[in-house]
């Protein structure tokens, strides 16, 4: 046996790398080769050695270090000065991560985009067990079974944009176009398209007109406008006579969360930022 071989065999043995039907070839082999018997024993005298010596330099760097430093007490936690520190470090970290905590729960139930999705009204229908069947045109069928079933509204938004200016259902296409845009957080094209329809003063009978201004008011305050200026317009609506007692409620909901102090935090930090 050469001596290289023999070497990366001890090697792989003292290294743990052999299989273990390797490892019993290999040991077989030493038990009838006194000379690689001897190698073995040598080899792993040396590696042990060897981790030995490099333990008692690191030990000695170490060693070093503390010298370098001082004198280090034998048990630093029986210090007071220590522990009082320690309980001192707890104590702020405990305090940062429920500020932390407070301002991310904030941000999920007060920001602009939260009170949007947690008002926002769905689309009305003529059908509500199956809002297609009303309609013969094929793009405006495909494109409320997308809203409505599969709430996939990247593609009804699609399917309602390619609704032609001169058929019949384009102004209804532009209404749940609105509401695609909304649900995908694209929420000053949904404006656009909420006052289009509005403005057209043509909403077919199961369409609410409150239901629409409300939605355009959720658009508004996620594209731009003054808190405030919703606040008002809130306002107005919970003061004007008449006014669906249903988006009254709701106005004095909404209202009571712009004006909350969680709702500050949420629009101090944004400001700051």
């Amino acid at each position: 046996m050469g001596t290289d071989s023999d070497i990366e065999k001890i090697e792989s043995y003292l290294n743990r790398e052999m299989s273990t039907k390797d490892e019993r070839l290999f040991l077989e082999e030493v038990q009838q080769n006194s000379t690689l018997k001897e190698k073995l024993i040598k080899y792993a005298l040396a590696s042990k050695a060897i981790d030995l010596s490099r333990l008692e330099q690191l030990r000695g760097y170490f060693m070093g270090v503390q010298t370098s430093l001082g004198t280090l007490p034998d048990d630093p936690f029986k210090s007071k000065s220590r522990l009082s520190l320690l309980r001192f470090l707890a104590m702020a970290a405990s305090v940062i991560i429920v500020i932390i905590f407070c301002f991310w729960w904030a941000n999920q139930k007060y920001s602009d985009r939260a009170l949007a999705k947690h008002f926002y009204q769905i689309a009305s229908t003529a059908n509500t067990a199956s809002p297609s069947s009303e309609f013969s045109n094929d793009l405006l069928r495909q494109g409320l079974n997308a809203y409505y079933l599969d709430q996939n509204y990247t593609a009804a938004v699609a399917l309602f944009s390619n609704i032609p200016s001169t058929n019949e259902h384009h102004l209804l296409s532009s209404y749940y176009l609105g509401h695609c845009l909304f649900r995908l957080d694209r929420y000053a094209e949904a404006l656009v398209h909420f006052q289009r329809f509005l403005d057209s003063r043509a909403l077919p009978p199961f369409i609410e007109k409150e239901e629409v201004e409300w939605n355009l008011l959720l658009a508004r305050l996620n594209s731009g406008a003054m808190a405030s200026d919703v606040v008002e317009q809130l306002k107005e609506k919970i003061a004007q006579p008449g006014y669906s007692s249903e988006y009254r409620l709701r106005a004095e909901q909404l209202l009571d969360k712009l004006e909350s102090s969680w709702r500050m935090m949420v629009t101090k930090t944004r400001t700051s930022s």
